[in-house]
């Protein structure tokens, strides 16, 4: 058998040339494109539309949501849109089909169905898991508060970020004594002088 094939010996495919591929998404349209605004580097990595007709995009730097297609047409507006390091935890639940992005700055989550079998899913683990360094659980008054230190994927700058648990008060000296002892041991666990 030959190292090398010549292109008349390849296996014919029945797949016509400009038709999609059956088992791939169609690309973003270059409306959705411009709504992103990726900029700083930032490109798209993958995306999946939800059922409701929402499209997930997962980017180097940022996640976004694309508000659902209206009578087939792409939507005109951004639902949300955020860098990765902003991004407390993607839960996914087999049961509902569905993706819960939660974040820690307040905004409300995202929550998107999606087949169980999206590439989207193991996108956003990965880059989610990119934008932490390392953590740290720390049991304070009130409960348990978690220092992270993370990056900011467009900077590569690492920052250290508290998520306080519920029943926590982040303003209670001894809990603010305990978050700041435990940013100091991780960033000196990186060479990063003490903020």
């Amino acid at each position: 058998m030959p190292l090398f094939r010549r292109s008349s010996d390849r296996r014919r495919s029945s797949h016509q040339p400009g038709a999609p591929k059956p088992d791939r998404l169609p690309r973003l349209t270059k409306a959705q494109r411009l709504l992103l605004c990726l900029r700083d580097g930032d490109r798209v990595l993958g995306h999946d539309v939800a059922k409701d007709g929402a499209v997930l995009v997962a980017g180097l730097h940022t996640v976004s949501l694309l508000a659902p297609t209206v009578l087939g047409e792409p939507a005109d507006h951004l639902v949300d849109q955020a860098p990765w390091h902003v991004v407390e935890r993607g839960s996914w639940s087999a049961s509902l089909g569905r993706l819960v992005i939660t974040f820690v700055d307040g905004r409300p989550d995202l929550s998107v169905e999606l087949q169980p079998t999206s590439p989207v899913l193991a996108t956003v683990r990965e880059r989610v898991q990119a934008s932490v360094i390392m953590h740290q659980d720390v049991k304070v008054r009130g409960g348990t508060a978690r220092v992270v230190l993370r990056q900011d994927l467009a900077r590569s700058a690492p920052f250290v970020q508290t998520v306080y648990g519920q029943g926590v008060e982040a303003q209670d000296p001894a809990v603010a004594g305990s978050v700041e002892a435990a940013a100091a041991e991780l960033r000196e666990s990186i060479g990063l002088a003490r903020a």
